[in-house]
């Protein structure tokens, strides 16, 4: 918001809530790891069961039956899919529903935003058609995507 800042510049920036980006996480991982739909789709309830339960404290019973059930699973022993720590929880509570796009689509300068295609962190895809949308819209923003480059920025 400062006056001296003339552009931005986001490499590998989410355009999707921490949580959204968490789900596309755990898809990408078990689509790497050759999981069927059905798999993947039981991955994602857990995961959204852990996510309902870090937002309101409730249902831990009914994630953690979820969770002895996954356990049992060939793509949980597989892929790196794994429930919220609980030290964790109090943290991205506070974080995971966060929108980016309040604050993209309100900013005054110009923006680039540069992705992987392949990005196993950010949902490539739906960030460029957020970005494409508020573009549209008359934002200062542009993207570019790189082909078969996986996630841009390693951690």
């Amino acid at each position: 918001m400062s006056s001296r800042v003339a552009f931005l510049i986001l490499v590998s920036g989410a355009a999707v809530t921490p949580a959204r980006q968490g789900w596309w996480e755990t898809e990408f991982s078990l689509r790497q790891w050759h999981f069927d739909q059905s798999d993947i789709d039981q991955a994602l309830g857990l995961r959204e069961l852990d996510d309902e339960f870090t937002r309101s404290g409730k249902g831990k019973d009914h994630f953690q039956a979820a969770l002895e059930r996954a356990k049992r699973t060939q793509w949980y022993q597989t892929a790196p899919v794994r429930p919220m720590p609980d030290a964790m929880r109090p943290f991205y509570r506070r974080i995971m529903d966060f929108d980016p796009i309040p604050i993209v689509g309100g900013l005054p300068i110009p923006s680039l935003w540069v992705f992987g295609a392949r990005d196993e962190h950010v949902p490539v895809e739906k960030s460029v058609e957020i970005l494409g949308e508020l573009k549209a819209k008359g934002r200062p923003i542009s993207f570019q995507v790189f082909e078969g480059v996986p996630t841009i920025v390693e951690g």
